[in-house]
């Protein structure tokens, strides 16, 4: 979502200078998470994501399944 503002690009790029993380600063956003509403009214979106696993949205995704450093990153980058 970052070239969903015009500042974000800039912001993020700035921030994760300081963190280094590999970012996918994606053109288009697919419309199938919570962001979805926020993206079709052309309110600026970021989606913070570490990536998929193979019971991501089933009933074994459970916390064990937790990309935690993943997730300091991202809020180190936030």
């Amino acid at each position: 979502g970052a070239n969903t503002g015009d500042r974000l690009p800039d912001w993020i790029a700035r921030a994760n200078a300081k963190v280094g993380l590999p970012l996918d600063l994606r053109e288009t956003m697919q419309g199938n998470s919570d962001h979805a509403g926020w993206y079709e009214r052309k309110v600026p979106v970021l989606v913070p994501f570490t990536g998929l696993h193979t019971d991501y949205h089933r009933p074994s995704d459970d916390t064990e399944r937790l990309d935690v450093e993943g997730i300091a990153q991202v809020a180190r980058l936030s």
